[in-house]
């Protein structure tokens, strides 16, 4: 027989009352998540309010050093099963799933959720540095930086562009281009771990790039400041125009390469799905709260 006390008559055995004690006792790594993020999230907020802009390297060390603490059990992520890396079968997409860990007009701390096979074509970060540690998996990246970066004017004309692009008018998406192709050069092509250092991309550096999963991949995303459409930082995508030569150069830098603007592929799924790690704190936050 087993033991029990006194508990009122509620008839609780000690071995219940030790599972509940368990069960509310807190997670370590979500409380170590925790205060690592609120200093990861001030950080960001000291770079992104700075009046050197884009961030200074002093500031890009700082929170690159952060971002490299993270583990995926700090923000509540679990790697999947080999059984279940994938969510598609024969032609239909691969789900990329984001998760909001905060977003202000300041800066957005999101994670990417990638699927085998999932694949983000070429895009850019207008006026944005953006950095990006892996947190399990394997992700392939292909990265090019403008031979003379878009003028105000000429990102609304990509904008219009992809409007176009993507209008259900035949007669609008018919008429003539509102945006030429750019000449980039090929920076780099590689591919990221969660033991390679985090990666950055600057306003000027590495801005268009290109993401595939090789494997159930997280990433955990840190964009100073985010898309803001009215700001003039709406994201546009793009082809290369010649595919053979975009390859041959990928990693030799020799030439330059034409990227023309298009529309997101119909394969390119990408919906939200509820944060599950640790909140921030109100205390010292930015005014916006969290999404």
């Amino acid at each position: 027989m087993g033991s029990s006390i006194d508990d009122g008559g509620m008839g609780m055995s000690t071995s219940t009352q030790t599972s509940s004690i368990r069960q509310q006792r807190p997670d370590p790594a979500i409380a170590e998540g925790e205060a690592l993020l609120q200093k990861l999230t001030q950080a960001a907020l000291r770079a992104a309010r700075a009046d050197v802009q884009p961030p200074s390297p002093e500031a890009e060390a700082e929170l690159r050093s952060l971002m490299e603490a993270v583990q995926p059990e700090h923000l509540g992520v679990r790697q999947p099963s080999s059984s279940r890396c994938s969510n598609s079968t024969g032609a239909e997409p691969r789900v990329i799933r984001t998760q909001i860990v905060w977003h202000s007009s300041d800066f957005e701390l999101c994670i990417f959720l990638f699927p085998d096979g999932a694949s983000i074509p070429l895009h850019n970060h207008p006026n944005m540095t953006v950095l990006s540690k892996v947190l399990y998996g394997r992700l392939g990246v292909r990265s090019y930086d403008w031979v003379t970066p878009p003028t105000a004017t000429e990102y609304a004309a990509l904008t219009a562009e992809l409007e176009r692009l993507e209008s259900d008018d035949a007669e609008r998406r018919a008429a003539a281009p509102l945006a030429p192709p750019r000449a980039a050069w090929p920076r780099a092509t590689a591919e990221l771990t969660r033991d390679k250092p985090t990666a950055t991309l600057r306003p000027n550096e590495a801005n268009v790039h290109a993401f595939v999963a090789r494997g159930a991949t997280a990433v955990l995303d840190l964009l100073l400041p985010p898309y803001d459409d009215d700001a003039g930082r709406d994201c546009h995508y793009f082809v290369t125009v010649d595919h053979a030569q975009s390859d041959e150069h990928a990693q030799t830098r020799d030439a330059p390469v034409m990227l023309r603007p298009a529309a997101p592929p119909d394969s390119l799924v990408i919906k939200g799905q509820a944060y599950q790690g640790p909140r921030i704190q109100k205390r010292g936050r930015p005014r916006e709260h969290e999404s």
